[in-house]
């Protein structure tokens, strides 16, 4: 019986031996994998990946002038989006800005609803002066920024425009038709929102 108990004693031990080796083995893998991936998820960051301070500081790179929505309100009871076009001086120097006179619109070149929407209601508007300039010039201070137009859109339609249906999605953002010398221009981020309300 002590031959068979040795034998027994060191399989056992030679298996405990094995086990041991193969969970090393294994945690080694996992750790391995983690890293590899974590290194993947470092050389893939986007925008969105990175804190407030370095995407303000990639947006705003080589750019005098940032375009921006602001004020966006949405009320569900009459079933309208509003928002304003702003513009922001980004130097540290006074900063002339100079566009093409859009009358009897804005002169913020929204975009977002269907094709050929009135964003200002110029249908019912009347003539514009023959004498009005052609060209408009907006001054911003240092580090000022300034709402230049505002828009509201009707989804159930209004005077100038047609109802737009459910089940569409509208990018809302703007240009404006600037005249030389032209700012280095940033932005706007764009901002998509649902007919469904």
């Amino acid at each position: 019986m002590r031959p068979t108990n040795h034998w027994h004693a060191a399989f056992l031990a030679m298996a405990a031996l094995i086990l041991l080796i193969a969970l090393g083995c294994k945690k080694d893998d996992t750790t391995a994998l983690a890293d590899a991936t974590a290194d993947t998820v470092d050389d893939t960051a986007t925008l969105s990946d990175l804190s407030p301070d370095d995407a303000e500081t990639l947006d705003t790179t080589a750019c005098e002038l940032r375009y921006s929505i602001e004020g966006l309100t949405i009320e569900t009871a009459t079933r309208t989006i509003s928002f304003s076009a702003a513009i922001e001086n980004l130097t540290g120097s006074p900063l002339a800005v100079t566009v093409t006179d859009s009358c009897p619109s804005g002169i913020a070149d929204f975009s977002g609803a269907p094709d050929g929407h009135d964003y200002y209601g110029s249908c019912a508007a009347g003539a514009c002066s023959p004498e009005r300039p052609t060209t408009q010039t907006i001054t911003l201070a240092p580090g000022e920024k300034k709402i230049i137009a505002s828009t509201t859109i009707s989804l159930d339609g209004d005077t100038c425009n047609p109802p737009i249906p459910k089940g569409q999605s509208l990018t809302l953002s703007f240009a404006l038709p600037l005249v030389d010398p032209k700012p280095v221009v940033c932005g706007p981020t764009t901002t998509t929102l649902g007919t469904d309300f």
